[in-house]
């Protein structure tokens, strides 16, 4: 691991590196065992949504988190590594588990919620809508007998790159006006789970690549709705961690 120094802010100040693990940790701490699952990967999705992958910000810290994980060993900490390692992948994914299985073997509890959080993840309707200059590809997911729906907002002149991801309550009720096109804009056509997370993280690449370069060029390539109150959405950064994490869980022959 590097050495602390090396996260130094631009003005010599440095920033606690434990400081948002703790943050988790001390929310993580007021989950209930029957806490939605969803709400726990969003919890934990704020350790991996600091920067862009592909510049190594987000794997670096997580790295970095795995390690202060292990080392404060209680059952939230245990919890937490347990939902990194599914949020995550390859060499991360497999320290965040592997850091886990050695506290679990050292005799910390599982929480509850981790529990829960781990129970299996079904795709139960995939389409996706278009309109006159935009589309939207709309994933409902079930899992511990709950159902939410994500929605990837793109618009045709910006080359289909997710501009806007939504997240939704669902119950059948919502998943059978899903599949009707019911509110949704334009022509409605049922995907193949598979294909469905083709499309999804084509869009979410698209939009990964347009920000490095933006990024590099000091621009910003999109508007973020966190800076509108009025936008009830969520931090497309945690969502897009989530969604991501989600659609693996579809293999190709489905």
């Amino acid at each position: 691991m590097p050495d602390e120094d090396e996260f130094a802010g631009f003005d010599g100040q440095g920033f606690d590196l434990r400081e948002p693990i703790d943050q988790v940790l001390a929310d993580a701490a007021e989950l209930g065992d029957h806490t939605d699952p969803l709400q726990v990967e969003f919890l934990v999705a704020d350790l991996l949504a600091g920067g862009d992958e592909d510049l190594g910000f987000a794997k670096l810290f997580g790295a970095w988190a795995v390690l202060v994980l292990e080392e404060r060993a209680t059952s939230e900490a245990l919890g937490t590594l347990r939902v990194l390692a599914r949020l995550s992948t390859a060499e991360l994914s497999r320290a965040a588990r592997a850091a886990a299985d050695r506290l679990e073997a050292q005799g910390v509890s599982v929480p509850g919620w981790s529990v829960r959080s781990a129970a299996p993840l079904r795709a139960v309707a995939c389409t996706r809508s278009t309109a006159r200059g935009a589309s939207v590809l709309v994933g409902s997911f079930e899992r511990a007998d709950r159902i939410h729906t994500f929605l990837v907002w793109m618009f045709h002149d910006g080359g289909e790159a997710a501009q806007v991801i939504d997240l939704l309550p669902g119950d059948r009720t919502a998943v059978a006006r899903q599949l009707a096109g019911t509110d949704l804009p334009g022509v409605t056509e049922r995907l193949s789970p598979w294909e469905f997370r083709r499309q999804v993280e084509a869009a979410l690449d698209r939009r990964a690549c347009r920000e490095r370069a933006a990024l590099m060029a000091d621009l910003d390539a999109f508007d973020d709705p966190d800076d509108d109150p009025e936008d009830d959405l969520p931090p497309y950064a945690l969502a897009a961690t989530v969604l991501r994490a989600q659609l693996r869980t579809i293999d190709s022959d489905v």
